[in-house]
């Protein structure tokens, strides 16, 4: 993980530090509105990041096709 940490994107590095902030305050999730157009949908809902995951994702421990593809959103 260093490596990530010295030579990854800076956003990548901001990121990282603002989960494991997060992670220290005892948050664990957070929820995210997602509207209808970004997956043409008929209605609105909400999707739930858990910080662990997104953690392995960024470590590259856990690949997952669900967190890629909220990764880009």
């Amino acid at each position: 993980m260093q490596w990530d940490l010295l030579e990854g994107p800076w956003e990548l590095n901001k990121l990282y530090g603002w989960i494991m902030n997060a992670m220290k305050q005892d948050i664990r999730a957070i929820t995210e509105h997602v509207p209808t157009k970004v997956f043409l949908s008929v209605l609105d809902y909400q999707i739930v990041i858990d910080f662990e995951d997104l953690h392995r994702l960024y470590c590259r421990q856990h690949l997952d096709v669900i967190l890629i593809t909220i990764w880009c959103l």
